[in-house]
C-alpha cells in the first residue's frame, strides 16, 4: 500500500489532478451565486484540464505538475466563467449539444 501511495505521488498526472481539484474548488465555492451542479462541473473540468495540460507540460516532475495543476485549474474555471457570462446563449447551446451527444438531455424537437 505505501509502494502505491508513494507511485501516485511521484505521477504528473494525479499531482496535476490534485493541483487542478484544489484550484478549482477554490473558484468554485468562492462564488455564492453557482448551483451545487455549476459548482461540481467547474471542479472536475478544472482537474480534467489540469490533468491534460500536465501531460504536455509537466516532464516527469510531480513538484511542477503540481503547480500547473494549481495554475491551470485557476485559469479554466475563471475563462468559463468569463466565457458564460459574455455569452451565455452560446454556453447554453454548447452544454445542451454536449449533453444531448451523452443521451442526458432528450433529442431537439422540430417546429
Amino acid at each position: 500500500m505505501n509502494e502505491l501511495f508513494m507511485q501516485l505521488l511521484q505521477s504528473t498526472g494525479f499531482m496535476a489532478s490534485v493541483g487542478g481539484l484544489l484550484a478549482s474548488c477554490r473558484i468554485a465555492f468562492k462564488d455564492a451565486t453557482k448551483h451545487k451542479i455549476e459548482k461540481v462541473t467547474d471542479i472536475v473540468i478544472g482537474a480534467l484540464m489540469s490533468f491534460a495540460v500536465s501531460d504536455y507540460f509537466a516532464n516527469d516532475s510531480a513538484k511542477l505538475s503540481i503547480l500547473l495543476g494549481l495554475i491551470v485549474g485557476t485559469i479554466g474555471v475563471s475563462l468559463l466563467d468569463a466565457f458564460q457570462a459574455l455569452s451565455p446563449s452560446l454556453a447554453k447551446k454548447i452544454a445542451d449539444g454536449v449533453l444531448r451527444r451523452f443521451g442526458i438531455l432528450g433529442e431537439k424537437e422540430h417546429d
